[in-house]
């Protein structure tokens, strides 16, 4: 009578084998490589299986610039330690020295970001930011050429133009309201779109008063936090096979850059047209190197191009919005240091004649580039510089020696913050970078944009529209904290770069300079 019931039983009892022979094997290959530092003698942070040291960051409890700076300081006593990135082993540089070591001196043996890429799978990895190896080089060198003193120069006016439509957009806001209180970023983002549109791709968006809406609507699909970066910063340590073949952005994103650097590079061509823009520089080595073999390191294709249009996009544009937005909450929040550096401007822009700024005029402005300095310190837009060694690497005073391929970690926001580099680091305090005190700074301890030969090319652009933007807007307005404005900053955790949680605003208050 209860036959037709032993089938049934049967077959529960082989599900549970097979559930309990699942997990068994999944516990073992996810701890597989737990004991990597062990072995090596490596202080360690304990890891949970599969998941690592990630726990916090997963769960959404806080960003893994933050994490990694709360673990540094236990381990504050140590050079470097281990963690663990879901199940890989990853070695945290917590000393500056050591920092330098890796970055610079020992860069021909860590020159590998360890991103797993497939170029022919996902176009926009074939740039700067990604490649490695004599491709990097290759880019590198060729690119440079389009950031020099020289060429920055000839920008500077564009640069300036934008900032002063921006100070006419807002100077007309201001007279609609009573209170002129902006979302800074947002408001700072349509400034440097414009101007970094403008400056690497030739055109005139107009984002300051009439966005435009397909950009913008490709601009907020890439650099807006997504699954698909959640998804890949996991399985770049998980399992770097899948990782390979999730884009890094959607394909209509591809398309689209594919799109207009193929439009504009014929446009160009068949016009015998040369401007003075980025995109000159990246059209010119497409010129110079599509028609070599195209499995050369020095092949240069419009896939090439577009990917480097991408990446140039981003870099010029998010990561200094994001710096102006938190010095501008600075200026804020410190109303005194505002008002030293509004003197100090104003004393340079007296001094001209049709009181315009010049590109020269920066470096007269000491102070400007200490409080740009310590807002950079504080909120370094990276949170972490990831490397891998091609070779097996002993680390400096030690008997430790790396497998080829472990991943070297530098936790930038730990640095910036560390007690043994910064006296109460936690404090906004410009003073540190003043010609009596920049020399006490520990070379490895203040690295917003990276160190060594793969330090941001595009440094000097960046430092030029942001202080551009500074000048003109304190100039023209007194930046005034309201009840909303944010006085600790929280940070998104899934994103790439430091972008926080909650709006960022502040008040405009119009004034006369003379």
């Amino acid at each position: 009578m209860l036959e037709w019931i032993r089938p049934l039983l049967d077959s529960f009892v082989l599900l549970q084998i097979l559930l309990v022979t699942t997990v068994v094997l999944l516990y073992k290959w996810s701890t597989s490589t737990m004991d990597y530092w062990k072995k090596k003698k490596v202080a360690y942070i304990p890891p949970l299986p599969l998941i690592g040291n990630l726990g916090r960051v997963i769960t959404n409890d806080t960003n893994l610039g933050y994490l990694l700076k709360e673990m540094c300081d236990k381990k504050i006593n140590e050079r470097f330690f281990g963690f663990y990135m879901t199940r890989e082993p990853v070695l945290i540089l917590n000393d500056a020295e050591l920092v330098m070591q890796v970055m610079l001196k020992d860069f021909s043996q860590f020159n590998d970001k360890g991103f797993h890429i497939d170029t022919d799978f996902d176009m926009i990895l074939n740039n700067l930011f990604f490649l490695k190896g004599r491709q990097w080089k290759f880019q590198r060198n060729k690119m440079s050429t389009g950031f020099t003193s020289g060429k920055l120069k000839s920008m500077y006016p564009t640069i300036h133009k934008c900032s002063t439509s921006f100070i006419n957009h807002l100077t007309k806001l201001s007279k609609q309201t009573d209170n002129l209180e902006l979302n800074i970023k947002s408001a700072i983002e349509d400034l440097f779109t414009d101007v970094v549109c403008k400056c690497i791709l030739g055109l005139d968006m107009h984002s300051i008063e009439n966005p435009n809406r397909e950009y913008k609507d490709i601009q907020d699909a890439t650099l807006k936090p997504n699954w698909r970066l959640h998804v890949k910063q996991v399985l770049q340590f998980l399992s770097p096979y899948i990782d390979r073949k999730i884009r890094i952005t959607g394909k209509h994103i591809e398309d689209w850059f594919y799109g207009f650097a193929e439009k504009n590079m014929t446009f160009r061509t068949e016009n015998k047209i040369q401007r003075n823009d980025f995109l000159q520089t990246l059209i010119n080595i497409y010129s110079e190197q599509h028609n070599i073999d195209a499995g050369s390191e020095e092949y240069f294709g419009l896939r090439h191009l577009a990917a480097n249009i991408f990446v140039f996009i981003v870099a010029g544009y998010e990561t200094s919005a994001l710096t102006t937005t938190f010095f501008l909450q600075k200026m804020a929040l410190y109303p005194e240091i505002q008002e030293r550096l509004r003197q100090e401007i104003l004393d340079v822009k007296k001094s001209k004649e049709d009181g315009a700024f010049e590109y020269e005029d920066f470096k007269k402005m000491t102070y400007l580039s200490m409080v740009l300095d310590e807002t950079l310190r504080m909120y370094p837009v990276l949170p972490i510089y990831l490397r891998r060694n091609i070779v097996p690497y002993t680390i400096p005073g030690s008997d430790v020696t790396l497998d080829v391929g472990t991943y070297v970690l530098t936790p930038t926001v730990a640095l910036h913050y560390s007690s043994k580099y910064w006296k109460d680091p936690h404090k906004f305090d410009p003073e540190r970078f003043s010609e009596e005190n920049k020399d006490s700074i520990v070379p490895g301890s203040f690295i917003p944009f990276n160190e060594g030969p793969r330090q941001c090319i595009g440094k000097r652009f960046a430092h030029v529209q942001m202080k551009s933007a500074i000048c003109e807007i304190l100039t023209h307005f007194e930046i005034q904290k309201t009840p909303r404005t944010v006085e600790h900053t929280e940070f998104v955790v899934g994103s790439m770069v430091m972008v926080p949680k909650e709006e960022i605003v502040a008040d405009f208050v119009p004034r006369k300079f003379y």
